[in-house]
């Protein structure tokens, strides 16, 4: 009679089912997590580039652009970019098509960085480039990297769901999910505006927007305090355009005349250094016209969607300069 150890014959399907059940259990979870991605996908935040929600949606957004070559005016910066500049009056005007790259806190040190990317993929005829002295600190959080940008906006065969499975966790999934659900329903109302329009901008309505009292005075918290980080930034910017024979118009973002005043002395030199470093670069800067009124402002800095126009019509004599 054939002895049976505990290892023997009788004893292998038994370990063979178990293996397949542990394998299962911890397949099960990744599996339920790309159908639940997959179904979900029309709803889901873009992947986790940044930490930066604004910025991640923006890559998302300009994947399709700039992989069809829609870079005529490329708008690069931060907020003072996507909610401040009227890219349908540019468009009228003959600049079409209008790619607007601008999201909060992406200053000029952060879009030094990405201004390589966007050449890799796309030649524009010229870039805007809207700021503010605030744009003007170090890199801080609005920092990404780059192989990995680059895969996202040039590789043709990638999905968002390869990106979410690759990095995104679900907590901070489910965090970007609900932020950008309330942000889409608010849309222009509120200063998280994340409906882009055709050329990526976000503008914020004339009528019926609340203001934040903390946001409209916003200045007396916000000192004129450039980094040498970013006026260096500035300078390769212009460099990079310059070299490559792409006309750049750097444009000083319009503040409320209260704002003007308590800066002061500050602003005037903040504004003189960076005209000095856009025009010794080969580009072109623009100052802030100062007779817009508190009525074009969502706060010291953003303009609502009237004022907005009103600066794209007024800029318009010195971009047909260039």
């Amino acid at each position: 009679m054939q002895n049976h150890t505990p290892d023997g014959p009788l004893e292998r399907p038994q370990a063979r089912r178990w293996l397949v059940t542990f394998f299962c259990a911890l397949a099960a979870p990744v599996v339920l997590t790309g159908a639940v991605l997959w179904w979900e996908r029309d709803r889901l935040p873009a992947p986790q580039l940044t930490p930066n929600l604004s910025f991640n949606e923006k890559m998302r957004w300009a994947r399709g652009p700039l992989r069809e070559g829609r870079c005529g005016t490329l708008v690069l910066g931060s907020s003072m970019a996507l909610n401040n500049l009227d890219g349908d009056v540019l468009a009228r005007k003959g600049y079409a098509p209008v790619l607007n790259l601008g999201a909060w806190g992406l200053g000029v040190v952060a879009n030094r960085r990405l201004l390589d990317l966007v050449l890799e993929a796309c030649r524009p005829k010229r870039i805007i480039m809207p700021v503010y002295y605030g744009d003007f600190g170090p890199l801080g959080a609005n920092d990404f990297d780059a192989g990995k940008l680059r895969a996202y906006l040039g590789d043709r065969g990638a999905s968002d769901l390869s990106f979410y499975l690759r990095g995104a966790t679900l907590v901070d999934l489910r965090r970007d999910y609900r932020n950008l659900a309330r942000y889409r329903r608010r849309g222009a109302d509120d200063y998280t505006n994340l409906n882009f329009d055709g050329t990526g901008a976000a503008l914020l309505a004339c009528e019926g927007f609340q203001r934040d009292a903390g946001r409209w005075n916003g200045f007396a918290s916000m000192p004129v305090a450039p980094s040498a980080q970013a006026m260096q930034a500035l300078a390769q910017i212009a460099a990079v355009a310059s070299r490559a024979g792409i006309p750049l118009t750097v444009m000083e973002t319009p503040l409320r005349g209260a704002a003007r005043e308590a800066l002061g002395e500050g602003l005037a030199a903040w504004r003189a250094q960076v005209s000095d470093i856009a025009q010794a670069g080969g580009a072109r800067f623009v100052p802030a016209p100062a007779d817009l009124a508190d009525e074009s402002f969502a706060d010291y800095a953003h303009l609502n969607a009237c004022g907005a126009k009103a600066w794209a019509q007024a800029a318009l004599p010195a971009l047909e300069a260039r």
